[in-house]
């Protein structure tokens, strides 16, 4: 079985059925943010590694720091 981690897809812009977040450069709380994310596309995190968790939460905030003028400020998180 894949974690979360690896079961985590990010894209710039929006994707349909993904959490979409704009405006990325105005800041978030990553791990609120995932929380929040799996919550919302009925992802179960209860049987989730908490050491899972938090490497979702850093590649989340990685992703969303690479945003700019470029990419766009849109951010859409899915699960597979």
């Amino acid at each position: 079985m894949k974690t979360l981690s690896e079961r985590m897809n990010m894209k710039f812009g929006e994707y349909e059925g993904a959490h979409v977040m704009r405006n990325v450069n105005l800041g978030f709380v990553a791990y609120d943010t995932l929380c929040v994310i799996c919550h919302e596309l009925s992802e179960d995190v209860s049987d989730v590694a908490e050491s899972d968790f938090d490497s979702s939460t850093i590649i989340l905030e990685n992703f969303v720091n690479c945003a700019n003028d470029e990419t766009g400020y849109t951010v859409s998180v899915w699960f597979d």
